[in-house]
């Protein structure tokens, strides 16, 4: 996972959303059906070491920053987590979060203090919202690492 060799390098995104996630699609012959055979994250420009980041300014796309990040704290890898949870709820449910909301100091507030974009528990598997949520946590030390994601995911 491109998420994991950024970590493992001792490195922050800082913008991960879905508009900088990459699909490389194998398109079959007929009746074969497409496939998914690559994902990549794009947009490194602001990918740095986790040490030694600008702690003066805010950047990415309002709904994937995470929330101490909103209330002027540094960007660390637990706030690409916050922005991975973010991704899951779109994958989930192919919509945007927070997609009916301005991306403005009130949603940053909101956000801010601990509102979630809305989940409809019947189309998400419990596992995969339990995962989410533990990446939104308002508390960075208690999301999970992205080492701890794949090994769930791979068990």
């Amino acid at each position: 996972m491109g998420l994991k060799n950024i970590h493992e390098n001792k490195m922050v995104h800082r913008d991960f959303h879905t508009g900088n996630i990459l699909l490389s699609i194998n398109y079959g012959y007929e009746n074969e059906g497409n496939s998914v055979t690559d994902i990549y994250i794009s947009d490194l420009g602001l990918c740095g070491e986790a040490n030694n980041i600008d702690k003066t300014k805010i950047y990415g796309v309002m709904p994937f920053v995470a929330p101490e990040v909103l209330k002027g704290k540094p960007y660390t890898q637990a706030a690409d987590i916050y922005s991975l949870g973010m991704i899951m709820y779109y994958v989930a449910t192919g919509r945007q979060p927070f997609r009916n909301c301005a991306h403005d100091n009130i949603l940053a507030l909101n956000i801010c203090n601990g509102i979630r974009p809305e989940i409809n528990e019947q189309e998400i598997p419990k596992f995969y919202i339990d995962l989410m949520k533990k990446c939104w946590d308002t508390n960075p030390n208690n999301r999970p690492s992205v080492t701890e994601i794949l090994d769930l995911f791979e068990n």
